[in-house]
């Protein structure tokens, strides 16, 4: 299965990686995602938003409070 990266404009750079501005292209890209895996942020929370699954992992943060929501959602939590 291919594997995209998705960074930041603040992110160190990473090679073949992602970055959209724009936050409804970032939506549009989500949504097209079979899978997203990523950290207690905001773009894990619009990959949920848009319907994408997602597996969100959690540190030290509450995900029962601060965890996005769908039923397309999974979390992963370490502490």
């Amino acid at each position: 299965m291919p594997v995209e990266w998705c960074s930041g404009r603040d992110d160190p750079p990473l090679e073949n990686s992602v970055y959209i501005e724009q936050l409804d292209e970032l939506a549009h890209w989500l949504a097209r995602a079979r899978l997203f895996i990523g950290n207690d942020s905001g773009i894990t929370h619009l990959a949920a938003a848009v319907g994408t699954p997602v597996l969100a992992l959690f540190g030290p943060t509450d995900p029962q409070v601060w965890g996005p929501r769908g039923c397309n959602v999974r979390i992963a939590r370490w502490v």
